[in-house]
């Protein structure tokens, strides 16, 4: 088989709701990263935030908000897949039909900065490669004490750093907000 591996992102989150810095990122790890695809991934029943809009509305925003982009999709797993809880077994498991792709998760330096917290982070680190959106807030110093909390994981953390200067000011939390001001 000659066929190079394809190489696929996966953004998860509430995407309550799904906004433009979320396409931006996507976009940006498409391009900077030489992905050829992007997998969105809503989170069901997040245990880390509050949602406002069920479960189903905002898969429906996300897939609307997808339509045009020839790139970037909800992830094409079944729903029941979506429910699962976001551990590194389940998705082994439901990733595991997709064995001629690899995947890096894209994710915040705020949330790798607490990966030695996550349930298991050695195998996480050990199995995943990450595509991290350096944020304006995050610093060298972070991702140093990330290294040394890490002690001999450290060596199998598989990093590629994204800029993305749009999305630095976007949260789906300020969105809620500012329509809730008015």
């Amino acid at each position: 088989n000659n066929n190079p591996m394809r190489h696929t992102g996966i953004l998860t989150g509430t995407f309550d709701p799904v906004h433009n810095g979320h396409l931006a990122i996507a976009r940006a790890a498409h391009e900077q990263c030489s992905l050829d695809a992007v997998w969105f991934w809503p989170n069901p029943d997040p245990t880390h935030k509050m949602t406002i809009a069920s479960y189903d509305d905002r898969l429906a925003m996300l897939k609307l908000a997808l339509m045009d982009e020839a790139t970037l999709q909800v992830a094409p797993v079944s729903e029941i897949s979506f429910q699962r809880p976001h551990t590194i077994e389940n998705f082994q498991a439901v990733l595991q039909p997709f064995c001629d792709q690899r995947f890096s998760f894209i994710v915040g330096m705020d949330t790798l900065g607490r990966i030695d917290t996550w349930r298991n982070f050695e195998s996480v680190v050990t199995n995943t490669s990450f595509i991290v959106i350096h944020r304006s807030d995050s610093t060298d110093a972070d991702m140093y004490a990330l290294l040394q909390r890490l002690g001999e994981s450290e060596k199998k953390l598989r990093v590629e750093l994204l800029d993305v200067p749009m999305a630095a000011g976007l949260s789906s939390t300020k969105l809620r907000q500012a329509l809730t001001i008015g």
